[in-house]
């Protein structure tokens, strides 16, 4: 079985960008990390992510299930980068469309 070892995210704060990433020194503090980073997502309407859809939330939803965690992800509305991004790889032409490959063709 896998655990959850470390949760990151970025977000907005005022006028600049913050990135926070939550730690579990061992499999014992899987629910902590989790709790934290739900509790962290409460306040905010929208989660942006890369092809959270495919694996991520699943793995997320599942865990919090395991803890039997009250609040989850599904009030927030996703905007899945990868989606977005596959519906115009026609235009794009790239080798793939790993998230390192479009990271490298948007800092082009």
């Amino acid at each position: 079985m896998t655990h959850i070892y470390m949760i990151g995210c970025v977000y907005r704060a005022k006028d600049h960008w913050e990135c926070l990433q939550w730690f579990a020194e061992g499999k014992e503090d899987e629910s902590e990390v989790l709790k934290a980073f739900l509790t962290f997502c409460e306040p905010y309407k929208t989660l942006i992510h890369f092809n959270g859809e495919g694996f991520d939330l699943p793995y997320i939803r599942q865990k919090a299930e395991h803890y039997n965690l009250s609040y989850s992800l599904d009030s927030l509305t996703g905007i899945d980068l990868f989606k977005a991004v596959s519906s115009v790889k026609k235009f794009l032409k790239l080798e793939n469309y790993k998230q390192k490959t479009i990271e490298k063709f948007l800092n082009n």
